[in-house]
């Protein structure tokens, strides 16, 4: 392979990869939504009886049809990051029922680990 053909492919390379971190960033930016993760630590092992010790489920909380600027639309996005974090740690416990913590103190800590990410989405209002 020539030098020259070397250069394209590692550039090409180069390019997906910028492309792929750019869409990967922008994917966790409160300008589209707000990150939401469950956790659940599970005591137990799978079927082949490898251990299993955390489980957490992921969900992206649309914000992009709220007004930020508005109390209305602040209460909103607290609603939907609530109603995320408790449908999906009640999911969890259903699916995990050996496991901790229970569901609404999975909820809460869902709640708080997108703290931050729902006051840069009130900020920008």
């Amino acid at each position: 392979m020539s030098k020259f053909r070397s250069s394209i492919i590692l550039a090409a390379a180069a390019a997906a990869l910028a492309a792929f971190a750019s869409a990967a960033i922008a994917q966790s930016t409160p300008a589209d939504g707000v990150t939401v993760t469950a956790p659940r630590a599970i005591t137990g092992r799978d079927a082949i009886g490898a251990a299993i010790e955390q489980v957490n489920m992921t969900s992206i909380v649309r914000i992009t049809d709220l007004d930020m600027k508005t109390e209305k639309g602040a209460a909103e996005l607290d609603k939907r990051v609530a109603d995320a974090a408790h449908k999906m740690c009640r999911e969890l416990e259903t699916l995990y029922p050996v496991g901790n913590p229970d569901a609404n103190t999975c909820a809460q800590r869902a709640i708080r680990g997108a703290s931050n990410q729902v006051k840069a989405a009130k900020g920008r209002g």
